[in-house]
Order: C-alpha cells, then sequence, then structure tokens
C-alpha cells in the first residue's frame, strides 16, 4: 500500500492511500501540479519521495477525472495493538496501516459479505488476510465497500455484483 500526503508548509496532510507507487507517483506530480506545493510518496518502509510543483512538467500528470474504473479499490484501515495493561487484557493501539481490500472482499460469499461490520471478526479477518500481524487488531472498510459499490447499506449488494 501507499500513499499520497500534502508538505503544505513542512505539515503533513491529508494522506491518501492508492494501490501502486506509479499511481502514487502520478497523483502527487498530478496535485503538485494543481496546487503548486509539493506532495511526499509514501510506500511501506516510509517516505519514498517528495514531488514538488516546480519538478513536474505537465505531461507528466494524468487527468485524474479520467481514472479508469478497474482502478477503483475498497481501501481499509488496520489498526494493530498488543495486549497490555494491569491484568493484560487491554488491547494498545500500536500503529494504524491502509491497506487494500478489494479482493479479500470480492471473494466473500455473498451472506459472508452482507454480515461485515467494522472492527468485528468479520472485518478482522479481512484485514489479516492481507496485513501481516499476529496481535489483536480492529479494522474498518464497510464505508469504502459502500462507495465502491455505490450503495447505502451492504443489503443493497447483490451476488452479482459481487461477481457471483
Amino acid at each position: 500500500m501507499y500513499e499520497v500526503a500534502n508538505n503544505n508548509s513542512g505539515m503533513l496532510e491529508g494522506r491518501k492511500p492508492v494501490s501502486t507507487e506509479v499511481e502514487a507517483r502520478a497523483i502527487a506530480a498530478a496535485l503538485a501540479k494543481e496546487h503548486g506545493h509539493a506532495y511526499q510518496v509514501w510506500g511501506p518502509a516510509g517516505m519514498i519521495d517528495v514531488v514538488d510543483s516546480e519538478a513536474v512538467a505537465v505531461s507528466d500528470c494524468p487527468d485524474l477525472s479520467q481514472r479508469n474504473e478497474d482502478t477503483k479499490r475498497i481501501l481499509g484501515v488496520f489498526t494493530k495493538q498488543v495486549w497490555g495493561g494491569r491484568k493484560g487484557n487491554d488491547a494498545i493501539f500500536v500503529a494504524e496501516e491502509s491497506f487494500d481490500a478489494t479482493d479479500a472482499v470480492l471473494k466473500l460469499p455473498h451472506a459472508a459479505f452482507i454480515e461485515l461490520q467494522d472492527n468485528h471478526e468479520s472485518t478482522d479477518e479481512i484485514g489479516r488476510s492481507v496485513v501481516d500481524w499476529c496481535g489483536p487488531c480492529e479494522v474498518c472498510c464497510v464505508d469504502s465497500i459502500l462507495e465502491f459499490f455505490g450503495v447505502d447499506s451492504l443489503e443493497d449488494v447483490t451476488p452479482e455484483m459481487l461477481g457471483q
């Protein structure tokens, strides 16, 4: 998973998750050109590059309004935790990681799909199938699923929409 972040006046704002480094660099270039300031490209191991508006040629900037539907993704947020506290039964925050949940979600049987709930074992399993973590966790992806399908409720998604 990669992210593009606004680096306006040295402040890191508005992190946007994307699937590939190429896409992240293209989006950073387009945003830098449009807004006139630098954007950072982040990868799994940390910051990869800073794209400055002055270093970007107009031809390097994709027309973001023409993005192919194939690039539409379901993005989740995986909150890594460890057990701690006085009795060892409190989930303690470690880190948050964005991940691409598209394939895992689209492979679910329809009956399991419509039962998905954020911060519940049903979405935790999706996160665990993508993110390498063996401790406690919380996963949120339902809003991204609703946006992906353009519906207000998971029950509005038919088996045919899932490709089944």
